[in-house]
């Protein structure tokens, strides 16, 4: 509901964002930029990474809901979903 009022109320919808997924995205980032500083990452935009990755996890699972197809998935499934996501985005970024 609130995405499909999003042109009514951009500022609504920006402080749901902020609050929820913002929040986790800017924690992550941190991390990132922690990580590449030292060396052990090589991201050009820890920002932009952090939101890939939370792109990754959350992606499919959550347009499947979105449009109908879905339920949310178990703690077992979203666990096994992170792990995954994250050792793929992991590979990826190591410092060679």
């Amino acid at each position: 509901m609130l995405i499909g009022e999003a042109w009514r109320a951009p500022g609504m919808v920006r402080a749901f964002d902020d609050a929820c997924a913002g929040r986790g995205k800017s924690v992550l980032a941190r991390w990132l930029t922690q990580e590449a500083a030292a060396g052990r990452l090589d991201l050009d935009d820890p920002r932009q990474a952090a939101g890939m990755l939370f792109g990754m996890v959350i992606g499919e699972p959550h347009h499947r809901m979105l449009i109908g197809e879905g339920r949310p998935p178990s703690r077992s499934a979203i666990e096994t979903r992170v792990r995954k996501a994250v050792d793929i985005f992991l590979q990826g970024a190591q410092r060679r």
